[in-house]
């Protein structure tokens, strides 16, 4: 699994449009195709704030139109 790091130094704070630049600005530096979807998790403390950044997978659920009836029944059956 591909990750990334960032160390932020005490009262440096960012928000997540700007974390996501920097994860693409990063991805593109070492040649890599930058993600479509970030997560990010913070952990702050001792002074210094860490960032992990990782690709997260979106999942997409369509239904065609057609099939709405059918779920109703099931689920009510």
């Amino acid at each position: 699994m591909a990750y990334i790091t960032m160390r932020l130094h005490n009262g440096v704070t960012i928000s997540g449009g700007a974390v996501k630049t920097l994860i693409s600005y990063a991805l593109r530096r070492r040649g890599q195709p930058c993600w479509r979807e970030i997560g990010v998790d913070v952990f702050s403390g001792a002074g210094e704030t860490l960032v992990i950044a990782r690709p997260e997978e979106r999942v997409e659920i369509r239904l065609a139109d057609y099939a709405l009836p059918f779920l109703y029944k099931f689920f009510t059956d």
